[in-house]
């Protein structure tokens, strides 16, 4: 009966796409299976999908790109998929970019690269701006330009009531606050959000790994690194054996990988104790576009 009701479509266990709309990313959980998914294709449709499950008493889970490593975008009621909601549009005059929550980390960067601002978004090409807004939003631009929430000036919220709320600084602005990191994304289903953007250019990146025997050392130095680091230069430090996932083990090693809001020369003097701690094994530290360093940047997890 609710999928007479909606613009898109309700899929059942079983049935062609099902599987698709209702697996998560996180292979972990594809044992939970819910009991039907609405693929919804506007607002309208997000109410309609809340009510109903109100009046059924299902559980509900929301997922608009399925990347929660909790599993959280499944369960075992109804799943209402925001995916199909992906647009996206740059305003100039007004310094902002509107997104639904379904638009991809690829998509949104490609709205607005031809318009020269960002906002601090995630290095996975496929996340979707929901899940990232809402859980904060994480990304080699955060240290200078904030958390992607950081970043949000409005949202239109589907409450659990059905009602559909415009939420601002100056209208209801106590979910807005709660919006912007505070609960995780558990106070609605957010259908749209508006972020202020930020004009981009020039920066440097680097890429360098070091021998295993120099983990402790360079882990040392690069903490170090850190603690007087300029808010303009990002880090991620990880260790590991980067082959495995091949099937061909490789050496564990210590690498450290982000972006610096500023020339190369000036950040090959930021890392100069890191490169002096360690042998390296892998060195790339070089100036690019804002784009292309994002390019360069773009990398899936694992399921």
């Amino acid at each position: 009966s609710l999928g007479k009701e909606l613009k898109g479509k309700v899929l059942l266990p079983g049935s062609k796409g099902f599987e698709a709309q209702s697996r998560p990313f996180n292979g972990r959980y594809a044992d939970v299976v819910p009991q039907g998914v609405a693929v919804c294709a506007d607002a309208g449709d997000v109410q309609r999908a809340i009510r109903f499950a109100a009046d059924e008493e299902l559980p509900v889970a929301v997922r608009s790109g399925a990347h929660n490593y909790a599993g959280y975008c499944t369960g075992p009621g109804m799943v209402i998929n925001l995916g199909s909601m992906r647009g996206v549009k740059v305003n100039d005059a007004a310094r902002t970019v509107t997104a639904q929550p379904g638009a991809r980390n690829t998509m949104i960067y490609a709205g607005l690269e031809p318009h020269g601002v960002a906002i601090s978004a995630g290095r996975c090409p496929t996340v979707a701006v929901g899940g990232l807004v809402l859980g904060g939003g994480i990304g080699f631009s955060s240290r200078k330009l904030g958390l992607t929430c950081d970043h949000l000036i409005e949202a239109e919220v589907v409450t659990a009531e059905g009602e559909l709320l415009r939420c601002s600084e100056s209208e209801n602005a106590d979910l807005f606050w709660a919006l912007r990191g505070a609960g995780g994304g558990n106070f609605g289903v957010c259908t749209r959000y508006v972020f202020e953007t930020r004009p981009v250019g020039d920066v440097s990146i680097y890429d360098v790994a070091f021998r295993w025997q120099d983990a402790e050392s360079v882990l040392a130095a690069f903490q170090k690194v850190m603690r007087t680091a300029p808010n303009e230069f990002s880090a991620r430090i990880g260790v590991g054996a980067p082959s495995q996932a091949s099937g061909k083990p490789g050496e564990p090693e210590v690498s450290i990988l982000g972006q610096y809001f500023g020339p190369s020369d000036e950040l090959r003097d930021l890392l100069a104790p890191a490169l002096r701690a360690g042998r390296t094994t892998r060195k790339l530290i070089e100036d690019r576009t804002f784009w292309q360093a994002k390019d360069y940047f773009f990398d899936n997890v694992p399921t």
